[in-house]
């Protein structure tokens, strides 16, 4: 790709699932229940949160991750979700410049969350918020 062709947006939804459990013999594991980004639970999952980046000024989209939820997957979930799909693609050579999102009360929850967590490493590195 060229530079200006590795410029993304992050965007993520969640998406009602039938419940069930299935054999994933390529992994060796059992699907179907809630796994966010901590430890897995033995509670069925009713909800994927889905994530997905797209390019900006070149057309490409791709699905990266899906997380399987017993409900909404949690905002401080979603934000360490986020860093690491942002570490990734930063090694990969892609730019995030944006994440879309609806305006759910766990999306406005993230939100708020990044928000302080930017500004407590503005504090510790002493640098200006902006």
């Amino acid at each position: 790709m060229k530079p200006h062709e590795r410029f993304y947006y992050l965007t993520f939804h969640d998406v009602n699932i039938e419940s069930s459990i299935s054999w994933e013999e390529k992994e060796d594991t059992i699907a179907g229940f809630h796994n966010t980004t901590e430890t897995p639970k033995s509670t069925f999952a009713s909800k994927a949160t889905v994530f997905m980046v797209r390019g900006i000024t070149a057309k490409w989209k791709q699905a990266i991750a899906f997380y399987l939820n017993e409900g909404s997957m949690s905002g401080v979930d979603i934000a360490k979700a986020i860093k690491s799909m942002y570490r990734k693609q930063k090694n990969a050579r892609l730019r995030m410049l944006a994440t879309v999102s609806d305006q759910g009360s766990t999306n406005s929850t993230l939100i708020e969350y990044l928000q302080n967590a930017t500004k407590r490493e503005c504090a510790l590195q002493k640098k200006e918020h902006r």
